[in-house]
């Protein structure tokens, strides 16, 4: 019994190391100590894995690494906003309530799985596209459109909405 607090501190210590690595946004896309290095499940071809991404994702942005949440989007999703641009707008506009969760996963054809998720009384859809060897999230057509409005824009709209 002896051995249980010991367990117990190494567990401890471990999470914090985990939970400290990748607290920064100037560190390069996908490198070490990233949080698309840190999604272990990525590279594994199978729906499971594709919802341990999305709720990758989901706790990122959460915790307000909003780098490191755009670094697990899809070539298309990054397309659609600079990774500066996303930090800028979760930080002028961070999410209300509770994290997301992924509430239901439906693979959609070879390397695509999409998600329904919700954050409290919010919900939507997300897919996550299996490319270059791991899962990479790519939220909504209607999200990644919403982009284009710019980030004052964007952030004026959903602050009149009281999302944020």
């Amino acid at each position: 019994m002896r051995s249980m607090p010991v367990l117990l501190s190494c567990a401890l210590l471990c999470l914090a190391v985990v939970g400290l690595s990748g607290c920064s946004d100037d560190r390069p896309a996908g490198g070490p100590g990233s949080a698309a290095s840190a999604n272990r499940a990525a590279a594994v071809r199978n729906p499971e894995a594709a919802t341990a991404t999305a709720q990758t994702e989901f706790g990122l942005l959460a915790g307000g690494d909003y780098g490191g949440a755009w670094d697990l989007w899809s070539q298309a999703a990054q397309q659609s906003i600079s990774r500066a641009d996303f930090v800028a707008l979760n930080t002028d506009c961070p999410a209300k309530g509770v994290p997301g969760e992924v509430v239901a996963t439906h693979p959609a054809g070879d390397g695509e799985v999409d998600i329904d998720w919700k954050r409290g009384a919010q919900s939507g859809t997300a897919s996550l596209l299996f490319t270059g060897g791991s899962w990479r999230y790519q939220p909504s057509k209607s999200t990644m459109d919403s982009y284009r409005l710019g980030v004052d824009k964007l952030v004026a709209q959903l602050r009149a909405a009281h999302e944020c």
